[in-house]
């Protein structure tokens, strides 16, 4: 009965083109910094044995419209390594390794967000009063925000390869 009544909205979900960006003003990232600033950081050590699923993600992403090449005259001081993220199955169990974006370092340059985060115990709060709970698994849903053009550099990253790209959405 409940998939019944949600069952038009996961037919218009299905329906958005998988290399569509969200076009909701308010769902374009943002990196504001100071000007002249850069953050910089060397990639980590992948393990041999690893750097074919890096590169078959990158190849997946850029099929996918998720990140495109740094030009080669681009005067880019900002670099974020690739970390391997472990990666469950439908079980819980770890089975794989999910190569992942590891921007930290970018924190410390990064504007003040002044957005409230909610307190834990009114969630908690809130889901005591549910009647059904349910998961859902957003498959790389955080490439369907856009990042605003001028400062996508800043989510650069450098493949085993030697190749520099940075994220679009």
């Amino acid at each position: 009965r409940f998939l019944a009544r949600i069952q038009t909205a996961i037919d218009r979900n299905q329906a958005i083109d998988k290399h569509s960006l969200c076009t909701h003003p308010d769902a374009v990232v943002r990196l504001d910094t100071p000007p002249d600033t850069a953050g910089f950081r060397v990639q980590y050590k992948v393990p041999e044995t690893l750097i074919p699923k890096v590169r078959e993600t990158v190849e997946k992403w850029l099929e996918d419209g998720v990140i495109e090449r740094v030009p080669s005259n681009a005067d880019n001081r900002w670099n974020s390594p690739l970390t391997l993220a472990p990666k469950k199955d439908s079980t819980g169990k770890y089975t794989d390794k999910r190569p992942c974006l590891d921007p930290r370092h970018i924190n410390k340059y990064l504007k003040e967000d002044r957005f409230p985060l909610p307190n834990i115990n009114d969630i908690f709060k809130k889901f005591a009063e549910a009647e059904m709970y349910t998961t859902l698994d957003l498959t790389n849903a955080f490439h369907r925000f856009p990042i605003l053009p001028e400062h996508r550099h800043k989510t650069t990253f450098t493949d085993p390869d030697g190749r520099q790209f940075m994220f679009i959405g």
